[in-house]
C-alpha cells in the first residue's frame, strides 16, 4: 500500500520473519528483490512464500544461509532483500479517503522505538485504520524492526511521513477530521467521548507524550480509565485500546443506521 513518494524510508534492504515475507509478496511482490528460505521442511505458509516467488519470478535460494545474514535474521527462516521503503505523500492519503465518512488515521508524534511503531501499525490495521501518520525527526522509520515487530501488516497500511505534524493536524481538521489525542492525565474518559466522523487519533511518544505544540491542534484529550494502581499502558497497546473502541461505535452506528425502528 506505500506508494512512490515523499522520499524512501530509511530500512534496511533486508526484512526477516515468515509473515512479514508474505505480506509483502502477496501485496507488493514488485518490491521484494530475493527471498532466502533457509528451512528444510517448510510449512504451509513457506510453501505458499515459495509459490509466490515462482509465480513473480522473485529470485529464490532454498536450504542454506549466506554470508552477511546475523543470527537475528537467520532463525526466523525466511529473509528477503527488498527495495527501500516509501512513503505516501499526505495529498494522496487524503485523497484515498476522501469518500470516508468515518474515515480513521493515527497520527503518531515522536514514536522512538521500532517495535512500538510495528506495534502500533499492527494495532491500527487490525482495527481497520485507514493510514498512518508519522514524523520524519526523532522518531523511528519505517524499518526492517518495525515491519517485522507489525507482523507484516505494515504492507496492509498506508504510511505517510511529514515534517511538521501541526501542519499536518491542520490539514486533517480542513478534511473534516476532529483530532483526539491520549494521555492520562486528560480530563475526558474515552468511553464519554463523543468519537463519530472522521476521526485522527493521536499518539505520543513513549516517555514525553504527546508535545505541548501539538497539544494545542487536538479538538480534545481523552483518558483509558484503568484500575486503581495502573498509571499507564504501554504505547501501542494505549493506541489498540483507543482504536478498537472507534471501530466498536462506528460498526454499532452503521448498524443502528442500516436497521429499521423494528430491530430490537
Amino acid at each position: 500500500m506505500h506508494k512512490e513518494p515523499e522520499g524512501k524510508g530509511e530500512a534496511e534492504d533486508r526484512i526477516w520473519g515468515v509473515n512479514p515475507v508474505l505480506e509483502l509478496l502477496r501485496l507488493q511482490p514488485a518490491r521484494v528483490i530475493e527471498v532466502t528460505v533457509l528451512r528444510r521442511r517448510p510449512d504451509a505458509r513457506i510453501a505458499e512464500i515459495i509459490g509466490l516467488c515462482r509465480q513473480h519470478g522473485v529470485k529464490l535460494r532454498q536450504g542454506t544461509g549466506r554470508p552477511g545474514l546475523d543470527r537475528q535474521e537467520a532463525h526466523q527462516g525466511v529473509v528477503a532483500a527488498v527495495s527501500p521503503f516509501a512513503y505516501l505523500p499526505l495529498d494522496d492519503l487524503l485523497a484515498q479517503v476522501a469518500g470516508r465518512p468515518e474515515a480513521v488515521l493515527v497520527l503518531l508524534d515522536g514514536i522512538e522505538d521500532p517495535r512500538n511503531l510495528g506495534a502500533v501499525i499492527r494495532a491500527a490495521a487490525a482495527a481497520g485504520a485507514d493510514g498512518l501518520i508519522l514524523t520524519k525527526d526523532r522518531a523511528a522509520p519505517l524499518s526492517a524492526a518495525a515491519v517485522k515487530a507489525s507482523a507484516g501488516l505494515a504492507a496492509r497500511l498506508p504510511v505517510c511521513r511529514v515534517t511538521n505534524l501541526g501542519q499536518a493536524m491542520t490539514r486533517l481538521k480542513e478534511a473534516g477530521f476532529w483530532l483526539h489525542g491520549t494521555a492520562a492525565d486528560a480530563p475526558a474518559s474515552l468511553y464519554q467521548t463523543d468519537l463519530a466522523g472522521r476521526i485522527g487519533l493521536v499518539v505520543g511518544s513513549e516517555g514525553r507524550g504527546i508535545r505541548p505544540g501539538v497539544r494545542r491542534h487536538l479538538d480534545g484529550l481523552v483518558a483509558i480509565p484503568m484500575a486503581a494502581g495502573v498509571e499507564s499502558l504501554n504505547v501501542a497497546v494505549a493506541a489498540a485500546v483507543v482504536l478498537f473502541e472507534i471501530r466498536r461505535r462506528h460498526l454499532a452506528a452503521a448498524t443502528a443506521a442500516s436497521c429499521p425502528r423494528s430491530c430490537p
